[in-house]
């Protein structure tokens, strides 16, 4: 019975955490892969990424989402013929007193469309498991005074769709697309145990401007599900001789965010930002950070020359 009471806790929480619009990372131009599949591919051979994304700095279990991703493209050809993109990406979601993870992999092909724009699709495809944290148990309370199994989901399934030049970039993706439902053995928790599938659209341009130094990048990122109005965030970074970014995010009526990026050397580059909500939690929990690194190997031999790299941001040579 205890144990039973647990899980129902867990389903309850995530249920509902499921439905709300919550960004997945504010620098969204440098995580694209966490956020579409059909990324993977775009760039060079090799890329890693990592990094944490913690909110409400200070205030106790506060949510805390931790990611790494690696893909590998494989082409013989990317000028005529197509690409294969290969991927895994991992992260963890820790919300109070519930823990997330998440395991996927993901396949992406890239088609040349003209001598300018690309076109790929891809798909993630994972589990996640969710359990309760160590701050949640209590020997005092019979409930939560023993470890949990954790509550497996899956599969989980993620589509998604990238149109693409050297100067633009669109995509689309769509999570929690196979309804899992929420349940507890053969018992649905709530009246409306099923996952709510959520439509990302990301949109970037690189304007190069006069002084060929500088090059202006505009972003629009748009969250959205069949329940609740949509998540709108507008973002412009400005970078410097490709070594250094600054720029901003405002999510209407949610938050502002401040973002720098430095790439130290040309396979590495290193982002950070600093949010302040506009909303009510600017009264209890004004601060959030995020930390994103991410790093592109050197190929020996490498024939394919004037393919981008992580170091020169993931969706621009810039």
């Amino acid at each position: 019975m205890f144990r039973n009471l647990v899980y129902i806790l867990v389903l309850l929480s995530y249920s509902t955490i499921s439905a709300q619009q919550t960004m997945l990372f504010n620098q969204y131009t440098l995580n694209s892969y966490g956020l579409n599949p059909a990324y993977a591919g775009t760039n060079n051979k090799w890329e890693f990424m990592g990094g944490q994304h913690r909110q409400w700095i200070g205030v106790a279990d506060a949510p805390t989402t931790t990611f790494f991703s690696a893909i590998y493209t494989y082409r013989k050809d990317f000028n005529y013929s197509g690409a294969h993109g290969f991927g895994v990406y991992i992260d963890q979601d820790l919300r109070g007193m519930f823990i997330s993870k998440s395991y996927y992999a993901s396949y992406s092909y890239h088609i040349r469309l003209n001598p300018h724009y690309k076109l790929s699709f891809g798909a993630f495809v994972g589990a996640k498991s969710m359990v309760l944290s160590q701050a949640a148990y209590n020997l005092s309370d019979p409930a939560f005074s023993q470890s949990q199994k954790p509550v497996y989901l899956y599969p989980d399934i993620i589509p998604g769709f990238r149109l693409y030049s050297k100067k633009m970039f669109v995509d689309l993706a769509i999570r929690q697309l196979y309804k899992n439902k929420i349940e507890q053995g053969s018992h649905q928790i709530g009246t409306d145990s099923k996952q709510i599938p959520h439509l990302y659209i990301t949109y970037g341009r690189k304007i190069n401007l006069p002084n060929k130094d500088f090059m202006f990048m505009p972003t629009l990122f748009i969250q959205s599900s069949v329940k609740t109005l949509p998540l709108v965030n507008l973002g412009a970074l400005m970078y410097y001789k490709g070594r250094i970014g600054i720029g901003a995010n405002y999510s209407i009526h949610n938050s502002f965010t401040s973002i720098l990026h430095i790439r130290p050397s040309k396979e590495t580059i290193f982002g950070i930002s600093f949010t302040y909500p506009t909303n009510y939690l600017k009264y209890f929990a004004p601060n959030t950070v995020e930390v994103i690194f991410g790093f592109t190997p050197k190929v020996v031999n490498d024939k394919e020359t004037g393919l981008r790299n992580v170091a020169r941001c993931p969706n621009f040579d810039f």
